[in-house]
């Protein structure tokens, strides 16, 4: 004869079965948090330029974007990446633009715009949110000339005067070019040309507004028209700005 489970052999197995689950239902929320948190931190930030790879667009029309209070209104066309042609706020903005006129890729002009040649002609800007504003003649009287050779540099062409970094300085392999122009200084750091490094740029950082740095870069082959470069890069930002939003 079959013996009938009694009714508090059936309690038992019951508190023994739920005595596990909820353990282990926790222990799953817990691996689901974590998962969660492992997702926000490791996959890569859709604002961050940094590992996307350039995806060009010939497209004229218009994308709003903004950094800290500067609101901005860019032809797609001078947006290197994809990302940030979907729009809205930024931490930085990359754009890029060919000399002279300072026009933005077209299909015409895609081997240009692609390619890394010593003399290219494309000039690369990126704006970025900036919490200490540090105008250049500061940065070089407070940074640049204490780690060069010799303070008072030696004359370059195109009206331009030359520092060297010393061997032991952070900017070794580097050399410092500073012109006046317009009564105020243009300080621009040019990598020396190397085995390493056969198509050297030169890079300039300029405060464009309250909290709010812009930076280029050029090719150091093309030093010698750093008054028009540095002109086209201010007149082209100030067209992209939108009116009442700079300062």
């Amino acid at each position: 004869m079959t013996q009938l489970s009694r009714p508090n052999d059936v309690n038992s197995a019951v508190r023994k079965h739920s005595g596990w689950l909820v353990p282990l239902g926790v222990v799953a929320l817990m691996a689901v948090l974590c998962a969660l948190v492992l997702l926000y931190y490791l996959v890569p930030n859709p604002n961050s330029l940094i590992e996307e790879h350039t995806s060009p667009s010939a497209g004229l029309y218009k994308v709003q974007l903004r950094v800290g209070n500067l609101s901005l209104s860019v032809p797609a066309n001078y947006l290197p990446y994809a990302s940030e042609r979907s729009g809205g706020p930024r931490r930085e903005i990359a754009f890029y633009a060919e000399l002279p006129n300072f026009h933005g890729f077209s299909d015409s002009t895609d081997v240009d715009f692609m390619g890394n040649s010593p003399n290219s002609r494309v000039i690369h800007i990126l704006i970025t949110r900036e919490a200490f504003d540090v105008g250049e003649s500061a940065r070089l009287k407070r940074v640049y000339l204490n780690e060069v050779v010799d303070t008072r540099g030696r004359s370059w062409t195109s009206s331009l005067t030359k520092y060297v970094f010393r061997n032991d300085s952070g900017y070794r392999g580097e050399d410092l070019f500073v012109g006046r122009d317009a009564g105020t200084d243009v300080v621009m750091r040019c990598t020396q040309q190397s085995a390493d490094v056969p198509s050297p740029n030169c890079m300039r950082e300029v405060q464009y507004a309250p909290g709010i740095l812009l930076s280029y870069r050029f090719k150091r082959a093309r030093l010698g028209e750093w008054r028009a470069i540095a002109g086209g890069v201010q007149r082209l930002v100030a067209s992209f700005t939108v009116r009442g939003e700079k300062g």
